[in-house]
């Protein structure tokens, strides 16, 4: 239930049918998140002879630093790690018996409106024999699964019955492939790689991030004796992950760490080793984890100020600035049901650009060519049914309109490294949200969902843009509502990296993206290419982009 709904439903007509436990919950929802903050970090780095796995040289580090930042802002921190140790205080020791304890306590203490983080640092593994994800702490024996934490038990443990807190965080920093395969040396067999599905789905209320994704190693770096997980956490509590208001939400954490970290590794590590982390749940509204002063820039981007944030011109387009950046096109071999034309390879977009908020509606096709093309008709409908040469004279008549050339705006359509750099917003998931669509993110069929067996809604028509959330940069409908125009003529990816692509010299078919209300989930992901010929009338929109160079300083 959101904020709005709620303020607008009266507490007489919500008893008779909720408990006044619910109503709590209800009310905590409608609130930014306030109350105690509590965190329970835990790293294990020495690993016992015949255990089949490798010391860590910095997981302690990883814990004991972050908590220095989590005291900072107000948290009532607990860590476990061999090193905190104390005669009289055995419990503190990260074995799994006495995690599980640690974390029962802390979850009962827990009220509706308070935070609890929980953060592991070591060795993971997946046990084919039952098909789990584990955690593995001080004592594991890879041949006594009671020496491991299962992560499905964690996450018992931060369900609502469990624990109260409205808002629940879980950092995970291990590996999800084989242990055998370099990170953790020889082990028993009897393990698999850990693949998406298998990771727990996080109960109502609580998010997780896993420092990688399916078959991947989690990393340690030499450069800055972290974890690269835990760098980039602690980075982004501190300040470099703030928005303007100077706070760290979880939103603005998750895209701080999904678009640097991969970076990070490969400047590192070199081209043939990748980490890409991963994050799961739904959040039950805004999260604020931290909080600094002023938001600091992001990495390798100045701050210009005669360059704002966002625009809105004379028809009513409003266009966010996109930052320039590096990041990976394409999706992971790992991502389930992804195309053989999404290799992976690594885009610098070397210029801060604009992309409309949202795609352009047909109030304003109206304003600039005197017609309504659309199927669904609405003035906050998207324009459909346009092809895409009518896109581009959109764009061109635009760029020609007094106030428009005045300012000396130009617009365009958006190449597709664009697109999907400003959809992705720094996250590496297969959409902006995370794992999964059925309808509910996103204006998609959500009879054919993607990431879950959970069907969703499908309203067989486009709607009103700016309906669902938009992604930390601001723009809306990446996922789904209408397939949008893209500038590139359809062709292979490069293989290695490349900066500011735009595409093949020519060639007979033009890239859409983001799927439409009447495609399947799937076709929605961030990474997913469609082509039609120019002259295509289907259910195709776009939305506007516009350089920021264009822009008089």
């Amino acid at each position: 239930m959101s904020r709005t709904i709620f303020r607008h439903i009266s507490i007489r007509m919500i008893l008779p049918i909720v408990s006044v436990a619910m109503l709590a919950t209800l009310y905590v929802l409608a609130q930014e998140n306030t109350g105690k903050k509590y965190a329970l970090l835990v790293g294990v780095q020495e690993y016992a002879n015949g255990s089949g796995l490798r010391r860590l040289e910095y997981t302690q580090k990883d814990v004991t630093d972050l908590a220095e930042v989590l005291k900072q802002q107000g948290y009532i921190v607990k860590v476990m790690t061999e090193s905190e140790y104390k005669p009289g205080k055995e419990f503190i020791l990260p074995d799994a018996k006495r995690i599980m304890k640690m974390l029962t306590r802390l979850a009962q203490d827990c009220k509706p409106e308070d935070t609890l983080l929980v953060a592991f640092s070591g060795h993971g593994a997946h046990l084919k024999e039952n098909n789990k994800l584990y955690f593995c702490p001080l004592g594991t024996d890879l041949k006594d699964k009671e020496t491991l934490l299962a992560i499905d038990d964690v996450m018992g443990m931060l369900n609502e019955k469990s624990c109260l807190a409205a808002n629940k965080v879980l950092l995970v920093d291990a590996c999800r492939n084989d242990p055998s395969d370099g990170r953790a040396g020889g082990i028993p067999k009897g393990l698999q790689s850990v693949t998406r599905p298998l990771v727990p789905k996080p109960p109502g209320g609580t998010v997780a991030l896993f420092s990688c994704s399916q078959g991947e190693i989690s990393h340690e770096s030499l450069k800055q004796k972290r974890g690269f997980l835990f760098h980039h956490v602690i980075e982004g509590l501190s300040g470099k992950a703030a928005n303007q208001q100077g706070e760290v939400t979880w939103t603005q954490l998750v895209a701080y760490v999904t678009e640097y970290l991969p970076l990070a590794v490969l400047d590192e590590n070199g081209p043939d080793v990748r980490q890409t982390p991963e994050s799961f749940g739904n959040l039950r509204g805004k999260m604020v984890l931290a909080r600094s002063g002023a938001r600091n820039a992001p990495m390798d981007e100045p701050v210009v100020k005669a360059d704002p944030k966002q625009i809105t011109n004379s028809i009513g387009i409003k266009l966010m600035r996109i930052p320039k950046g590096k990041f990976l096109m394409g999706s992971p071999e790992s991502e389930e049901k992804r195309d053989k034309d999404e290799t992976q390879h690594e885009v610098t977009i070397s210029q801060n650009f604009y992309m409309g908020a949202t795609e352009v509606t047909q109030s304003q096709w109206q304003k600039v060519m005197g017609n309504n093309p659309s199927n669904f008709k609405g003035d906050q409908l998207p324009v459909e049914t346009v092809r895409w040469e009518q896109a581009v004279e959109f764009c061109k008549r635009l760029s020609e309109m007094p106030d428009e050339k005045k300012a000396g705006r130009k617009y365009r359509l958006p190449t597709e490294a664009e697109w999907e750099y400003a959809c992705r917003a720094g996250t590496t998931t297969p959409f902006h949200f995370g794992s999964q669509l059925n309808g509910s993110q996103a204006n998609c069929n959500g009879t054919v969902p993607y990431g879950t067996d959970t069907k969703g809604p499908n309203l067989e028509k486009t709607s009103p843009v700016g309906t669902y959330p938009a992604n930390v940069w601001g723009l809306y409908d990446m996922h789904g509502n209408v397939n949008e125009w893209c500038s590139d003529w359809y062709g292979d990816y490069p293989t290695g990296s490349v900066t500011d692509p735009s595409g093949p010299a020519n060639g007979s078919i033009r890239v859409s993206r983001g799927g439409g209300w009447n495609n399947g989930a799937v076709i929605c992901r961030s990474a997913d290419r469609i082509w039609f010929v120019p002259s295509f009338r289907g259910r195709l929109g776009f939305r506007v982009a516009l350089s920021s160079s264009g822009i008089p300083k």
